[in-house]
């Protein structure tokens, strides 16, 4: 049985065209519906994809940088201690960590299509949302001993506890992410 067999001639050019392009058919007053066999980076999973490529690595970047801009004007006396040159270089790694591994894990669900590829990216969403903040708090931790405690580490790892649950279970759940990483 061929893997294309109950799709209109319309449905089979634009799969040959774009492959990576969800299943859909679209009627003659252009409005789509989603085949019960929609498959392929699109729907919620190409969000998740926008996510971690683009918007989490803007964000990531934007807001260390408007931290690092509030923190100046609350101490404009801190830029010129060494302390400063720490945090700063603690938080840009950990920024630059995170944005390689959300990256990479965009990258994956975009060109991999095996069925290892959603658990290979659920360990990288953890990894680069909730293991990039444990280790940049831990290491503050030990640079910082008296300015952070551990109700900062419940503070900072409550959203990206949430964003790995929601995600994670998307990518269990999700029938589009069974037909899509088959291989």
């Amino acid at each position: 049985m061929d893997e294309h067999d109950g799709l209109t001639p319309r449905e089979r050019a634009a799969l040959a065209r774009n492959p990576y392009a969800s299943l859909a058919s679209t009627h003659t007053d252009g409005s789509q519906n989603m085949s019960p066999e929609a498959s392929g980076v699109g729907g919620w999973l190409g969000f998740l994809v926008a996510i971690l490529i683009l918007i989490s690595p803007v964000l990531s970047i934007v807001l260390t940088f408007l931290g690092h801009q509030e923190a100046l004007e609350f101490n404009p006396r801190i830029r010129a201690t060494d302390q400063w040159q720490t945090i700063q270089l603690l938080d840009w790694s950990t920024v630059f960590g995170q944005i390689s591994l959300s990256v990479t894990a965009g990258l994956l669900l975009l060109k991999r299509r095996r069925r290892s590829t959603k658990w290979l990216v659920i360990a990288l969403i953890w990894l680069s949302s909730v293991g990039v903040n444990v280790l940049g708090f831990v290491i503050a931790l030990d640079l910082f001993p008296d300015s952070l405690t551990a109700a900062d580490l419940g503070t900072s790892l409550g959203r990206p506890i949430i964003f790995s649950l929601i995600w994670t279970l998307y990518l269990l759940l999700s029938k589009r992410v069974k037909r899509t990483y088959v291989e």
